[in-house]
């Protein structure tokens, strides 16, 4: 009997941390309340164009990354880039219409798994936007991180731009 009431009560306990561990953080809908849009960008720019040899990992432009794609390209977009601990990426590639396939603005909603996962992630994505700080502009709020970044520095006017209203949105979320 007591073999019974113990293997219950553990099966309990696992459940219900199963469930406020997976339901207390990550909703999808968070990417379209934060991702930049259309009217966000700035004139003469557009969503970019993938080129075809990156076409088997991403997918569209904007996309919510699959499983596949943040476990290749995690350590990619930032260095360390723990792909188990993240729970979703939204990737949104913005470039000059005149350069479709070029990627002058490039942001990254990245949604950690939980608040321990993302306390040792924040940390790799501080130091990162720290050594960058030219090219990279980094908003943090919980166990979210908005990584926005240019290639080229005279861009960094329009990431401003753009990361002002980014950060409006998620000040609301």
């Amino acid at each position: 009997m007591k073999k019974i009431i113990t293997w219950t009560l553990s099966v309990f306990f696992i459940i219900f941390i199963f469930l406020t561990n997976s339901s207390s953080e990550f909703k999808s809908d968070i990417f379209e309340k934060i991702r930049p849009t259309e009217k966000d960008m700035p004139a003469g720019y557009i969503y970019g164009k993938i080129p075809r040899i990156y076409q088997s990992i991403l997918k569209d432009n904007p996309w919510i990354m699959d499983a596949r794609a943040v476990k290749k390209l995690a350590d990619k977009i930032y260095p360390g880039g723990d792909s188990n601990k993240i729970a979703g990426i939204h990737m949104s590639i913005i470039a000059n219409e005149k350069k479709p396939y070029n990627d002058d603005i490039v942001c990254y909603i990245i949604v950690f798994r939980d608040k321990n996962s993302a306390r040792s992630e924040l940390k790799k994505l501080n130091d990162f936007a720290g050594y960058n700080s030219d090219r990279v502009i980094l908003m943090m709020r919980d166990s979210m991180a908005v990584l926005m970044f240019v290639d080229n520095t005279g861009n960094m006017g329009l990431l401003r731009e753009m990361a002002g209203i980014i950060e409006v949105r998620l000040q609301g979320v």
